[in-house]
């Protein structure tokens, strides 16, 4: 079944974005390496609450916005479906070291979201 794996959060000062959302939450941020700017996000809780993981990154366009993926059995028919229902595809599909093949999407209203299929099903 189809469910939400991770979140971004994209702002035009993802510095100040880091300080505020783990000074909120508690959260801890790891920078990853440049060129890209971007942090990975854990949540300081249990494993029985650990809620998904998340990450901030560089906004390219200045502007702000919120991403979920959603992890999928398939991409090529989810992607379909996502066409197929007025949505579009964004950014071709990369691979995600560690993870899967990642793409991002748009549904028929604007609202940005990514589709990531795991490297391993089993």
């Amino acid at each position: 079944m189809a469910h939400v794996v991770h979140f971004e959060i994209s702002v035009p000062n993802p510095e100040q974005a880091v300080e505020f959302y783990s000074d909120v939450f508690g959260w801890s941020a790891e920078k990853l390496p440049d060129p890209i700017q971007y942090w990975q996000l854990r949540p300081s809780v249990t494993p029985a609450n650990a809620g998904i993981p998340g990450g901030i990154i560089g906004s390219k366009s200045g502007r702000s916005r919120t991403s979920v993926t959603i992890q999928v059995e398939s991409l090529d028919e989810t992607c379909a479906k996502v066409t197929g229902m007025g949505g579009s595809i964004v950014a071709e599909r990369r691979p995600v070291p560690g993870f899967g093949i990642h793409v991002l999407c748009k549904d028929p209203q604007g609202v940005f979201f990514a589709l990531i299929e795991p490297f391993s099903k089993a």
